[in-house]
């Protein structure tokens, strides 16, 4: 199993407890696909790879390139992608 994918797998089992639904999606690279708490067609795929700027895995929001935080830092990251999906559900009220 790569480094990466068992990142994943710990964010997924993270985000499970949280409400979502996810899935590894096995490739090269391996992808979680997410979806949102209460809505089908919010989804969205976190990818798992090194930050060129300090050398560490992170987690990255595969659409838009834009890091979420430190593969091993999974509740911070968990808080992030709440924060993020709750802003999209809600038009970003908040």
């Amino acid at each position: 199993m790569t480094e990466a994918k068992r990142h994943l797998e710990e964010l997924g089992t993270a985000l499970t407890e949280a409400g979502f639904k996810v899935r590894v999606v096995v490739g090269d690279p391996p992808v979680l696909h997410v979806a949102g708490v209460g809505t089908a067609e919010l989804a969205e795929q976190i990818g798992c790879r090194v930050n060129p700027l300090d050398g560490q895995l992170w987690f990255q929001w595969v659409a838009l390139e834009v890091f979420l935080g430190r593969a091993s830092d999974v509740p911070d990251v968990v808080e992030r992608i709440k924060y993020i999906v709750h802003s999209q559900t809600s038009g970003g009220s908040d």
